[in-house]
C-alpha cells in the first residue's frame, strides 16, 4: 500500500533539453507521524520538506514547477 495518497497532478512542465516531462502532484501521507521510506531501488532517500525549504540537489526547473503548484501561487 502507498505511503501517500495522491489527490490529483497540479503540475505539468516539458524539458526539451532532455526531452522529459516533469510532473508535480499533491499529495499527503496516510500517516501524519510516518516516517518516508523509498523504493531503494530507484530512489535512496526520501523527506518531508515545506515548500519553501526544498531539499537541494534539485534542478531550477523542478523547484519552479513545485513552487508554482502550490494553491497559493
Amino acid at each position: 500500500m502507498p505511503h501517500v495518497v495522491t489527490e490529483r497532478i497540479v503540475g505539468v512542465d516539458h524539458d526539451p533539453a532532455h526531452a522529459v516531462h516533469h510532473f508535480a502532484c499533491r499529495c499527503h501521507p496516510r500517516d501524519e507521524l510516518a516516517t518516508p521510506r523509498p523504493d531503494l531501488a530507484e530512489i535512496p532517500n526520501a523527506a518531508y520538506w515545506s515548500s519553501d525549504s526544498l531539499s537541494r540537489p534539485v534542478s531550477d526547473a523542478a523547484a519552479y514547477l513545485m513552487q508554482d503548484a502550490l494553491p497559493d501561487r
